[in-house]
């Protein structure tokens, strides 16, 4: 909510000739706009151009309408009345009337948000007046009324809409910082944000041809699957130690076979039934593949 207090600064006569010197109800400064109205009868003026158009945002909803003013009777003996009422487009509202006849200076504050439902437009300089009117009663003792002052107090409230693309905004008047709501697409492991930090974690669809993966601030070790085709018995990969074991079909004409990096026991029995060698040995001849 936000308040705003408004002195006018033209005024015209209301009741009657109106009040004598009425600009000195333009300021708080104890110079007064006075009368004397005659038995039965009233004097007023009404005041203006509070100038809300440029105190009042567009928009803003108005919860608070208030007059206030400041005025004393020279006298208790007669029938006294000060009155007050705010004009709407050349409308009158209802009156506030006040019958205390105080002889000191006295502020009297008039809530006027009841007597209508008040948008910013009923403020506006040209539709908009507060009245001052001094009333006596039916009686013979002459009163004076002296006005010291007489101004406007409105209570407003603006909704805002925000769109942000950093992470703090302010607006006159009422600072605020918003979560802007972001969609991001990183390169990287870390985001920043001005006014907001934000760290990541990326998922990433990976080929990998080696065994480890290096992201900027983001280590990964992958298990890479391969299909493999050696022709030797041991394989390395970088970031990763394998140990293959090769199935070999072999073709051997003499009693010994060496494979490379890979020893095995083989059941030799050559084609075309025993020799002279495996007759004498009467055994399976047990190969290995050390090179023996």
């Amino acid at each position: 909510m936000a308040v705003v207090t408004k002195f006018p600064t033209t005024n015209a006569a209301y009741s009657g000739a109106g009040l004598t010197n009425p600009n000195n109800a333009h300021a708080d400064d104890g110079v007064y706009a006075t009368c004397a109205p005659a038995k039965n009868g009233a004097l007023g003026q009404k005041y203006g151009t509070f100038g809300f158009d440029a105190s009042i945002p567009s928009g803003a909803t108005i919860s608070a309408v208030k007059i206030i003013y400041e005025y004393k009777v020279s006298t208790t003996s007669s029938v006294a009345t000060a009155r007050t009422k705010a004009i709407i487009g050349g409308v009158d509202q209802a009156n506030h009337d006040d019958t205390t006849e105080p002889t000191t200076d006295t502020v009297l504050t008039i809530d006027i948000t009841a007597d209508r439902t008040w948008n910013r437009n009923d403020l506006l300089d040209g539709t908009f007046e507060a009245v001052l009117e001094g009333r006596r009663g039916n009686s013979n003792t002459a009163v004076t009324f002296s006005f010291d002052y007489v101004k406007v107090e409105v209570t407003y409230a603006v909704a805002y809409t925000i769109a942000a693309n950093q992470g703090g905004f302010t607006e006159n008047g009422q600072a605020m910082t918003p979560l802007a709501a972001r969609v991001i697409t990183a390169l990287n492991a870390v985001f920043s944000e001005t006014g907001q930090d934000a760290v990541l974690v990326k998922g990433y669809p990976i080929i990998a041809s080696f065994g480890s993966f290096s992201n900027a601030g983001q280590v990964a070790i992958l298990r890479a699957s391969r299909t493999i085709t050696a022709s030797q018995g041991s394989l390395t990969i970088l970031g990763q130690a394998a140990s293959i074991l090769k199935n070999s079909v072999l073709s051997i004409v003499n009693g010994l076979f060496s494979l490379i990096g890979q020893s095995t026991a083989l059941t030799y029995a050559p084609s075309g039934g025993e020799s002279a060698f495996t007759k004498l040995c009467k055994r399976q001849i047990q190969f290995s593949l050390d090179g023996r």
